[in-house]
């Protein structure tokens, strides 16, 4: 809206999410020290698992510029606004096990196929007891959590051009939230909390940019500036969830922190068409209270993993970027009938977690808080979990307009990366191998009797790399989830009407 020299923008927003997961299965297995298979049953050994999740988001924003009347610069503006963020989640999970009845003979019945084992004939007080977990110190969780986050903020910003191919912008934003996360009672919900803690926190983030039109197609661009990230709602509830592409136990950790980050960057862009261009970067992050991942082996023989606040760790690298369209002329009607497109990126990063004497952090792995020394986990220097060093995508193709085609090959490649820190300095850490992966991506439009119709075909991961999580130390590796993931090849046809 236009209101006089005023230009005012507003948005809301609402989303809902819900989810029920029923019949999640666990089953385990052992191994005799004759080599027999054999049904482990009792406690976490199997599970079967009924969780229902509700979330609702709610959003409104409301922007207001006004162009300055000043004459020191050539043109400024001025920005101010205002935010309001509302999310709420409710969470439910029951979980039940298998328990030796009072007549269980481990001959007859633990070799069994487990749609066998489990049958209904064999669910009762004599072969197997059907027991429930739920909320239990076995699991170590909550059955039922209610979590929410409500962010107020405001800022005020003025962008200018400082003068000619000299643009400027700096800014400020206050923003105040109050995070929850309280456990209850599943079957007395209205009850007081089990478990209840709010963190109210206060911030005020700074930013400021400068860029440098000093050629047509060229600029450069620097940045500095103070921001947050908050944990996920995951992240703290003490509520047991399993993570689809581990195939592994997480929960969160109630007393996690925000983390803040103060960055500083730079960037040289060169823009030589529309669409192509080339630019190279360098970052630097110091982050306080970055939020890792801790693996913890339990008495099953599994990883449960959880969460906690590292210290502080330092962030920084730099990276590349270039994309060009060709268009060739070989005298090759094939060739010279294509668009031509290389595409390429990499980034290469360090990280160094920082530890001093007296840091501790805060540990829920058993549902009561502890303060150990952080040191007792970190030595200082490590890289930050989920972290490469290098990444690198590659796309090579071409575009025939004319036939309505289009094919890509898309290279990727990921270093090495620690995936979770082990329960003690003494232990190798959880690290997973992404390597290179190759896929390759292929479409046609053609027309039926008038009717546009567009065929696909896809044939994913062709170097066919297999994840490889694993503990390596003194020569000899431990791998913790590693399997083959095996190639994909699919065809796919859409149509326009």
């Amino acid at each position: 809206h236009l209101i006089g020299d005023w230009e005012l923008a507003w948005r809301g927003t609402y989303g809902r999410t819900a989810r029920q997961a029923p019949y999640e299965r666990l089953y385990r297995y052992g191994l005799s020290a004759t080599g027999v298979r054999t049904a482990l049953l009792s406690g976490a050994n199997q599970l079967v698992s009924f969780s229902d999740l509700d979330e609702n988001i709610g959003s409104a924003n409301v922007d207001l510029a006004y162009d300055l009347p000043v004459d020191f610069v050539r043109q400024a503006q001025l920005k101010v606004g205002a935010a309001w963020q509302r999310n709420s989640r409710t969470s439910v999970r029951r979980d039940f096990t298998y328990d030796q009845g009072r007549n269980w003979d481990p001959v007859r019945y633990a070799g069994q196929r487990i749609d066998y084992l489990v049958s209904d004939r064999n669910i009762n007080d004599d072969i197997i007891l059907l027991r429930e977990l739920t909320g239990s110190s076995l699991t170590g969780d909550a059955a039922m959590y209610d979590a929410g986050l409500e962010v107020a903020a405001a800022y005020v910003q003025v962008d200018s051009e400082i003068r000619p191919l000299l643009r400027g912008s700096i800014g400020l934003r206050y923003e105040t939230a109050d995070q929850t996360v309280k456990t209850l009672d599943i079957f007395s919900p209205s009850a007081a909390p089990i478990f209840s803690r709010t963190v109210s926190k206060d911030y005020v983030l700074p930013a400021a940019t400068l860029t440098w039109n000093f050629a047509e197609d060229q600029q450069l661009r620097f940045g500095l500036s103070k921001t947050i990230g908050r944990p996920q709602f995951r992240e703290l509830a003490p509520q047991r969830y399993r993570d689809t592409e581990t195939d592994r136990i997480l929960s969160g950790n109630p007393y996690l922190e925000d983390t803040t980050f103060v960055n500083a960057d730079a960037r040289y862009e060169h823009y030589f068409s529309k669409g192509q261009y080339f630019t190279f970067g360098a970052f630097y992050k110091n982050m306080e209270k970055p939020i890792e991942a801790l693996a913890v082996l339990g008495s099953d023989g599994a990883f449960r993993q959880t969460f906690y606040n590292a210290p502080a760790a330092d962030i920084y690298g730099g990276e590349v970027e270039f994309k060009k369209l060709f268009e060739l002329e070989t005298g090759t009607t094939w060739v010279d009938n294509r668009r031509w497109l290389v595409s390429l990126n990499y980034t290469y990063t360090t990280s160094q977690l920082k530890v001093s004497d007296g840091d501790t952090i805060i540990l829920d792995i058993t549902g009561v808080p502890t303060t150990p020394p952080a040191r007792d986990y970190l030595t200082g220097g490590e890289k930050l979990q989920g972290q490469s060093d290098h990444l690198a995508n590659l796309q090579l193709g071409f575009e025939n307009d004319e036939a309505g085609s289009q094919a890509t090959f898309l290279v990727t490649y990921t270093s090495e990366r620690v995936s979770a820190r082990s329960s003690s300095v003494d232990l190798p850490d959880l690290v997973q191998k992404p390597g290179m992966r190759v896929d390759f991506v292929y479409r046609r439009n053609f027309e039926i009797q008038g009717r546009e119709f567009t065929g696909s075909f896809e044939a994913r991961n062709l170097t066919g790399t297999d994840a490889e999580e694993y503990q390596a130390a003194g020569g000899k590796r431990f791998d913790t989830n590693s399997f083959d993931i095996g190639q994909s090849f699919s065809l796919g046809l859409s149509a326009r009407f």
